[in-house]
């Protein structure tokens, strides 16, 4: 998922923008990020958009798998 994330930022916003300076950079990126989280309909969320998604689940009231706790296991 993160490498179509990847993809679709580059082809929507890096690609269609010269960046001046790195404030540019991260205000148009950021407004991308906003557009693509809360505007933009995803096809694998059946037409959803990301934060209306999210806002359905109870994702932050359980673990999700191969959530990292911070433990790291001994070493033989």
């Amino acid at each position: 998922m993160v490498k179509r994330l990847l993809r679709t930022l580059k082809e929507q916003c890096f690609h269609r923008h010269r960046f001046e300076s790195q404030q540019y950079a991260m205000r148009v990126i950021g407004d991308w990020i906003q557009f693509y989280n809360h505007w933009r309909p995803h096809q694998a969320l059946n037409m959803r958009i990301p934060a209306e998604a999210y806002a359905l689940t109870d994702w932050p009231l359980r673990e999700p798998v191969g959530y990292y706790t911070g433990a790291f296991p001994e070493v033989l």
